[in-house]
């Protein structure tokens, strides 16, 4: 199910792209403004070329004194460590953008977040496919009180998952 979802993603112009983009972004900056207005902490990932650009969504959350957190990879394990720019970024593991500046100072430690999760593939019941590695899906089931926001396009939306017991549901999926 993964595989034609991403190969629709990668095909997607870069004019459709840009449109659904931007709706998105408007529709999760609304969302996070109505429901979460007062949280601190967001959990964030930087996207690869073909997911959607949350770039200028995250630069607005920065600006507005936001505490954003992405993350990097250590074998099978993931932690979050906090950015104060987009520009503190290497390419990393899996060719993802990671935090260059990883001390202990910057882990998110807290268990109160708001995360805005990646995924392949999502159906109507908020389930969600990754990548196949499990990182978020691990990194999540330690930390149940983080709200989990799932962006995707209309198209990774499915009716139904086959979602296994370890795979972490999210709780608002926000779609162009």
């Amino acid at each position: 199910m993964r595989k034609p979802i991403l190969e629709k993603r990668r095909a997607l112009s870069e004019n459709q792209k840009a449109l659904s983009d931007k709706l998105i972004c408007s529709k999760l900056e609304k969302l996070l403004l109505d429901e979460f207005k007062e949280k601190e902490h967001f959990l964030c990932y930087y996207p690869l070329k073909d997911e959607i650009n949350l770039i200028p969504l995250y630069e607005k959350m920065l600006e507005n004194g936001k505490k954003l957190y992405f993350p990097k990879t250590f074998g099978t394990d993931m932690e979050f460590y906090k950015v104060f720019s987009l520009e503190e970024f290497e390419r990393g593991s899996f060719n993802v953008m990671e935090p260059v500046i990883c001390d202990e100072e910057r882990i998110f430690t807290g268990l109160e977040a708001v995360g805005i999760i990646p995924g392949a593939v999502f159906d109507t019941e908020l389930n969600r496919i990754g990548y196949g590695k499990g990182y978020y899906d691990r990194y999540l089931g330690k930390k149940p009180q983080i709200v989990k926001i799932a962006a995707c396009y209309k198209f990774q939306l499915v009716n139904k998952i086959e979602a296994k017991p370890w795979d972490v549901k999210m709780d608002f999926l926000v779609t162009d």
